[in-house]
């Protein structure tokens, strides 16, 4: 039989030395983390549904998504050196905790898609073993606010590579952002500096690409739209937590605050029973001004939070506030 059949309405799994085996129960797919399973299909009747890991995954074929998305759920997706992610239009990995990654030997590389993450490299130089890391969080930027994908990629040959880097997106990752406003920006320091780099956006292939790429590091796409630090905006006197806009709010809304000076600052989402469903922000240090913070409607492990009103306390120093916010589907 053909093994990426659909046995189960939801995944199939298959171990190359076992032969076929299908371990779906209540939309979780459970991976032998210890042993590298051959292919993976989500297939499920409706695309807007999705299956969750329960366990890390290692991938030596194809982990192939045709209707659904795969949320991560907090564990990784280990492509190696041989697994091939495949997605579909608004059917992708996600979640803002966990990764997936993978690893390719890049030799003067024309076109290489890492791994099908949609990281897409060519060089006229040879990076070596290249270890890529694909995440799903909003990245806080300096200015405008990130997507919901980034991209760690770490090539042992990292100078003077002159390389074109495209990089790619789902629609499904802009949470109401203008796709012709997209920007690329690269940190070095593992996000907590961004420097915006530009790019030329294809609507259509949905990608940002630039050329002149002396190294890599984290990349993401941001928009025109400031949503970090607002130098244009007075100081304030005090502490200010702002009334998110808009609300209530579908896909994404974003959160405001004000510091007089450089604090210490917590942002944590609960619901009304009082259990956090989201940290933003913990105990990170912002400097003074206006800042802007989006939020997505999805709790820690990446999956969407459902209709109804939530609360969103900030600390910063001796100051403590919340406020209300509604989530509409």
């Amino acid at each position: 039989f053909d093994p990426l059949e659909a046995i189960s309405p939801q995944t199939l799994l298959v171990h190359p030395d076992k032969g076929s085996n299908v371990l779906a129960h209540r939309n979780y797919v459970h991976g032998d983390p210890d042993a590298a399973l051959h292919e993976v299909k989500v297939d499920l009747p409706s695309g807007d549904q999705v299956v969750s890991l329960s366990k890390p995954l290692w991938i030596v074929g194809t982990v192939r998504l045709t209707s659904g998305d795969l949320n991560l759920s907090g564990f990784d997706l280990d492509l190696g050196t041989t697994g091939e992610l495949v997605e579909s239009p608004g059917s992708t990995v996600r979640g803002t905790l966990g990764s997936v990654r993978a690893e390719r030997n890049l030799v003067v590389p024309i076109g290489e898609n890492v791994g099908g993450t949609g990281a897409i490299i060519t060089s006229q130089m040879s990076l070596g073993l290249t270890t890529l890391v694909r995440g799903h969080a909003f990245q806080i930027l300096d200015g405008p606010q990130g997507i919901r994908r980034f991209y760690d990629i770490m090539p042992p040959m990292n100078t003077q590579l002159d390389a074109t880097f495209t990089f790619s997106y789902d629609e499904s990752e802009l949470s109401g952002l203008s796709e012709t406003d997209l920007q690329l920006f690269r940190s070095e320091d593992m996000g907590l500096t961004w420097t915006r780099v530009g790019g030329d956006v294809d609507t259509t292939a949905n990608t940002v690409t630039i050329t002149g790429v002396d190294s890599f590091s984290r990349w993401t796409l941001g928009s025109g739209v400031r949503v970090g630090i607002d130098e244009s905006d007075p100081l304030p006197s005090t502490v200010r937590l702002d009334q998110n806009f808009p609300n209530p709010f579908n896909s994404y809304t974003t959160i405001q605050f004000a510091l007089p000076k450089a604090e210490q600052v917590t942002l944590i989402v609960f619901n009304l029973l009082g259990q956090k469903v989201r940290t933003l922000l913990m105990q990170e240090a912002r400097p003074a001004g206006v800042h802007r913070l989006p939020f997505d409607g999805q709790n820690d492990a990446g999956l969407e939070l459902t209709s109804g009103i939530y609360v969103y306390q900030l600390k910063a120093g001796d100051f403590i506030h919340s406020k209300k916010l509604l989530l509409l589907k």
